[in-house]
């Protein structure tokens, strides 16, 4: 290569060289460093070409505007160096890349996210328990939302740290393996990202439900969009491994004993129910508003049904009443099993609702009528009752068993969620 000095180059020389590889460092859409390095490259190339035409006999200004003018149109040679550099092969490797980075990062930054939102959320119960005792003021979440669906909008929270985090290190992997800008790469990475756990989000995952949970779930795909696009050229903060586990034990340990603590510390604040005077079994009977659901039944038919219980498997029940007697029982029909919703703590049916959210036929078999119903197929229900009714021989409809308390939330995706709402 030749000595840039032995060429006696002139300042006017230098602003013409300069002003071109100015115009294809431009034109290039490199990073910097490979963009660095094709600068050096085509700059000594131009020294030696300069040189080697004033031996041949040109004048200095005339090697100088030839020696530029061999090279081309200062675009037409961009285009070709970064063909030359970002090759098919390189974009799949980068593409590669991009993925790996970013399950990484999105398991590292959901670990994150989890530990800091439960520290947060820590200190927001603190934070109403002191408000609660000193001026009394009663905050707690939202009564109508199931502490399932709560937990979901934790973790979809935290999937969104994760969604933001692992797109920037999706883009960054793939731009630096590709020789893409991340500026190039982060709004492909953004649209694919986002079409892919938008129907994640929308049609597979299926969660507990709340409309908090839902508004959380519907903020993954724009986190993930925003990862691979705000500030994308910006350098983030390094997070390293003992900034995951210093998170972890200060998120997850610590509201575990704490929470402990608040649960032990509240049993001992139950107390007996007060058993109120009633003057006959059916003034209890509408006090309990158990005559919402049915009739009460003939003594002897109260007695015709033993011990009830069921069995769960996620959201579907199978309740069960024994039967001790069928002797009594001539002329009744149409027995089914009903879950009623409830109110927290109150085992009479809710008074804003006059029939059952779920139903089920049952079906005597040996001496224990059974049935299946879902109980995790309608949004709003936290607490239901489950009863066993049946049809006397007047035509009414009689409560005969129960109600026994649960507990339960809405299961399944946003769509399903959508698609039972009123009016869905």
């Amino acid at each position: 290569m030749a000595d840039p000095e032995r060429l006696g180059q002139t300042d006017d020389y230098l602003a013409r060289v300069d002003d071109y590889l100015a115009r294809v460092s431009a034109r290039l859409h490199l990073p910097d460093p490979q963009a660095g390095d094709v600068r050096d490259e085509l700059a000594g190339h131009l020294a030696d070409a300069t040189a080697a035409l004033i031996e041949e006999g040109l004048t200095e200004e005339q090697a100088e505007r030839e020696a530029i003018a061999r090279l081309g149109s200062a675009d037409v040679l961009a285009d070709r160096l970064r063909r030359a550099q970002q090759t098919r092969r390189r974009l799949l490797s980068g593409a590669a890349g991009g993925v790996w980075a970013a399950a990484g990062h999105g398991i590292g930054g959901t670990i994150l996210g989890y530990g800091l939102l439960l520290a947060v959320a820590l200190s927001i119960a603190v934070l109403g328990t002191v408000l609660n005792q000193v001026f009394r003021f009663d905050w707690s979440l939202d009564a109508n939302v199931p502490y399932q669906a709560w937990n979901t909008t934790l973790a979809a929270g935290a999937l969104c740290v994760g969604a933001f985090l692992g797109a920037r290190g999706a883009v960054r992997a793939t731009a630096a393996r590709s020789l893409h800008l991340v500026r190039e790469v982060g709004p492909w990475w953004a649209l694919g990202g986002s079409v892919i756990l938008g129907v994640w989000v929308l049609f597979i995952l299926r969660m507990p439900l709340g409309w908090p949970a839902v508004a959380a779930e519907l903020l993954i795909p724009p986190s993930f969009a925003a990862g691979a696009t705000v500030m994308i050229e910006r350098p983030g903060p390094r997070i390293r491994m003992r900034h995951i586990l210093l998170v972890a034990v200060v998120g997850f340990v610590l509201p575990v004993v704490a929470l402990f603590g608040v649960t032990v510390q509240g049993r001992t604040n139950l107390s007996a129910v007060e058993r109120l005077p009633y003057s006959s079994a059916d003034e209890m009977w509408r006090a309990l508003r158990l005559d919402v659901i049915g009739r009460r039944p003939p003594d002897d038919v109260a007695a015709a049904f033993g011990s009830a219980g069921s069995a769960a498997a996620g959201g579907q029940l199978a309740p069960y009443v024994d039967v001790t007697s069928t002797v009594g029982l001539a002329g009744w029909r149409d027995f089914r099993f009903e879950a009623w919703r409830r109110s927290s703590g109150d085992s009479s049916p809710d008074p804003n609702f006059g029939t059952p959210f779920a139903t089920a036929p049952a079906v005597l078999v040996g001496t224990r009528l059974q049935a299946t119903l879902r109980v995790d197929r309608t949004p709003g229900v936290i607490y239901y009752g489950l009863v066993l009714t049946g049809v006397g021989p007047d035509g009414e409809r009689y409560l005969l068993s129960g109600p026994n308390g649960g507990q339960t939330a809405f299961v399944g995706t946003i769509w399903e969620w959508f698609a039972v709402q009123p009016g869905g």
